[in-house]
Parts: structure tokens; C-alpha cells; sequence
């Protein structure tokens, strides 16, 4: 899967150069508030991407002992980094030009280059947005998800940066257009400020989102609420195991679960029984998904049971 969202963000990065360029000439030329919001946009696009392709290739670092289970969490970090990015440099600009555009009517007469460069562009960012779309439905798929809601519960960074930005994209450059045609028609350059604005705020929208998204991740977040059933089914119905006490998941990387169960056994067992009983639910455990790979079950008394019950149902409301 690691593969599969470089070359995604790969697609999304050459889309993105092969754009930005033209969009930021186009709209110096012409004077286009809003060819200037997509030139922004294109930009932050193309240096966050380049932030996400390095943080792919340093995340799959082996562990080792300063970093015992791995570098996973370095997606969350730069993908953070992605999201201040697309805040700051695509819709801080995009306001900038729309606060310029109001101010001031001037600009336009190059309308058949703005044109161009605008289908030019919208046929790059559709390429890659159909790129990230295949993965989306192809793990969604695998994971029995729709798309929208594969999206969501993601903790792939890369996937989820790559599919708003091109999602957001598309909206930007018909937002722009639109703009660009009031304004040729009316000849009052406000409605390219109008456009840069909506440009801005859905920019400022996807960031606020991302950068949510990110923190959970980083702070500790838990997996998909159906592989967390799963898992306590697993586990809780192995014969060994009296009562599941607690099950605690959580995300080292985008695609690497960790699982720690803390259980009740049966009387009677043995060391050989016990050592068995952890061996069998772990490889139960990483049967359940790929993305589970490390295990660790922890044995406890019945007195350590009641005492996690108590804790939880004070902490309930």
C-alpha cells in the first residue's frame, strides 16, 4: 500500500508542476486575480507533495532502537506540515488576491490565454485525481468501505492530502473560469476576487480538516470501530481466555496497528498453556488485518479486572 500512495502522490506532484507554472505566468500576463489564487493553490500543492513523497520514503525506515516501532508516524507529521502549508501559502494568497481584486478593477484583456491555461491544467489535476481516486476505490473495496467513508476513517496521510487537493482543484480551476468569464462579460474584475475568495476558503476548509485528522493520528488515535469488534471477538472468544478486561489499538503508521489486550484466563492453565494461548491470538490477531503488526497480550487477575471496571463506569457518564 506504501507503493501504491507514492506513485499516487507522484501522479499529483508532476500534475502539479506541469501546471503551476503556466497558471502563475498566465495570470501575471493577464492580471487575473484568480489565475493568481490557482497559481498559489498550484504551488502549495507542489511543495506539500514534495513534503508527502519524502515523508513515504522516511516513514518505511526500519525500527531501531531509539525508534522501536518504526518511523509509521512521520506520514502524520509531514501531512501536519501539509495542512499549515495549504492554510498559509494557498488560502492566505487566494484572500490576498481577492482582497486586491476588490480593490482594484484592473486587469484582464488575455482572456483566450486564461482559457487555454485553464483547461490545460483542469485536464493535469483530472489525471491525478483519478489516480487517487482508483486507489480509493480499490482499498474501499478491500476493506467492504465506500469510497467516501474509506476516506474518512483512512490513516493513509498521503492518500487523504492528494485526494482533497485534487478534489479542491478541479472546484478551484471551475471557480476561477467562472470568474474569469463574469468578468470578461460584466468587465468588473470583483467577480475574479469573488472567485479567489471561494478558491480560499475551500483551501482553508481542506486544511482545517487535515490538520484534525493529523493530530488525532499523532496523539494516539484508534482504529476502525468494526476491526475494534473484531478484534475483541477474537479475542474474547479464544478458549483460554475468561473475560477480555481491555483492548487498546492504535495507529503507528499509515498502515500498522498496533493491539494490546489485557485478558482473564480460565483456572487451571499452565506456563505452556498461556505461552500457547498468546501465540494463538496473535496470529489470530494479524490474520484479522495486514495492517496489525504488533500484538501484545497481557494476563491479569480478577481483582485487576473489577478494579478496570470500576475505573471505567466512573469515567462514564
Amino acid at each position: 500500500m506504501a507503493g501504491e500512495s507514492r506513485t499516487t502522490v507522484v501522479v499529483a506532484l508532476l500534475a502539479n508542476i506541469a501546471v503551476t507554472a503556466t497558471k502563475v505566468v498566465a495570470g501575471i500576463i493577464g492580471g487575473s486575480s484568480a489565475m493568481l489564487s490557482e497559481g498559489a493553490h498550484s504551488v502549495s500543492d507542489t511543495v506539500n507533495e514534495l513534503f508527502l513523497v519524502a515523508s513515504v520514503r522516511r516513514s518505511e525506515r526500519p525500527a531501531d532502537e531509539r525508534h522501536p516501532f518504526g518511523y509509521g508516524a512521520e506520514r502524520f507529521f509531514w501531512s501536519l506540515i501539509a495542512a499549515v502549508g495549504i492554510f498559509v501559502a494557498g488560502g492566505g494568497f487566494s484572500f490576498f488576491q481577492a482582497y486586491n481584486a476588490f480593490r482594484s478593477s484592473e486587469g484582464g484583456g488575455h482572456w483566450t490565454l486564461n482559457y487555454v491555461v485553464l483547461a490545460i491544467a483542469a485536464v493535469f489535476e483530472s489525471v491525478s485525481l483519478f489516480r487517487a481516486t482508483h486507489q480509493i476505490r480499490r482499498e474501499a473495496a478491500e476493506a467492504h468501505r465506500g469510497p467516501v467513508e474509506h476516506v474518512k476513517v483512512s490513516a493513509d496521510p498521503a492518500l487523504k492530502v492528494v485526494a482533497s487537493e485534487d478534489t479542491i482543484a478541479v472546484l478551484g480551476l471551475a471557480f476561477a473560469a467562472a470568474g474569469v468569464a463574469v468578468h470578461q462579460a460584466t468587465g468588473q474584475g470583483m467577480w475574479e476576487g469573488v472567485a479567489s475568495a471561494a478558491i480560499g476558503f475551500l483551501l482553508i476548509c481542506a486544511a482545517v480538516a487535515l490538520a484534525r485528522d493529523s493530530m488525532s493520528l499523532l496523539i494516539g488515535e484508534a482504529v476502525d470501530p468494526d476491526l475494534v469488534q473484531a478484534i475483541d471477538e477474537t479475542v474474547s472468544g479464544h478458549p483460554m481466555v475468561g473475560h477480555l478486561v481491555e483492548s487498546l489499538t492504535r495507529y503507528l503508521g499509515a498502515h500498522e496497528v498496533m493491539v494490546a489486550v489485557r485478558v482473564e484466563l480460565v483456572d487451571g492453565l499452565t506456563s505452556d498453556d498461556i505461552e500457547r494461548m498468546s501465540s494463538e491470538i496473535d496470529d489470530h490477531l494479524r490474520a484479522l488485518s495486514s495492517e496489525i503488526t504488533q500484538v501484545f497480550v497481557d494476563a491479569t487477575t480478577s481483582h485487576e479486572r473489577r478494579r478496570l471496571e470500576a475505573a471505567r463506569a466512573e469515567r462514564e457518564p
